[in-house]
Order: structure tokens, then sequence, then C-alpha cells
């Protein structure tokens, strides 16, 4: 018969050896368990991670070749806008002259002045 102070081993219930041994193999069970489940949900987040990294790398790859073909098109363009700021600070320099020979000549040289402060127009140092 138990009277409440037995464990179902027949020994008292609190120095029981045997149920002090299931109790550390249930809780050990426990943290096995969660050992697991952390581990699962780990190598979840490591997978998860790589195919990222995997993304990043393509993404990168492609961003670099874009730049490469970028720095191509303006070492191709560089040599053909250096030409037409060239021309055009030539031709600045050429309004001014004649805005001022138009003056030395007596005549009105605003429409000159105008077209030489221009927006768009901006002296460019050669």
């Amino acid at each position: 018969m138990n009277n409440g102070r037995d464990c179902k081993h027949g020994q008292l219930a609190r120095s029981c050896e045997i149920c002090g041994l299931e109790a550390e193999v249930e809780r050990l069970t426990e943290c096995l368990k969660n050992a697991n489940n952390n581990h699962e949900e780990f190598e979840r987040k490591w997978y998860l991670a790589i195919d990222e990294q995997d993304e990043l790398k393509d993404e990168n790859a492609q961003l670099k070749a874009e730049l490469a073909e970028a720095k191509s098109a303006f070492d191709r363009l560089t040599p053909h806008a250096e030409a037409i700021i060239a021309e055009r600070y030539s031709l600045v320099l050429g309004l001014e002259a004649a805005s001022c020979y138009i003056d030395v000549l007596g005549g009105d040289s605003k429409s000159y002045r105008i077209a030489i402060a221009a927006p768009g127009a901006n002296r460019v140092q050669g």
C-alpha cells in the first residue's frame, strides 16, 4: 500500500535513488531536445546565410561588370569631352574678342555680351 510517503519503488519518496536518477534522465532528455532544436535552428540560419552570401556575391560581380563597362565608356568619351570643352572655351574667347572689337568700332555689342553671359556658357578653365 502506498501511504503517500513511499515512492513507486517502495523507498521513501524523497530519498529514493532510482527516482532521483529517473528525474535526472528526464531533465537531461529535455536538455538534449532543446539542444537539438537549437542546433536545427542554427543550421537553418546557417544555410540561409550561405544562400544570402551567394546572392550578394552574384550581385557584387554584376555591379563590378557594370562599373567596368561604365569606366570603359567614360574612357572612350573623355577625349571627345575634352575636345568639346576646349572648343567651347575657344568660342567664348572668340565672342569676347568680337564684343571688344564691336565696341572699338563704336557699335553695340550687347547681344554678344548676353550670349557670353548666358546660362550654360560658363567659362571653363583649360
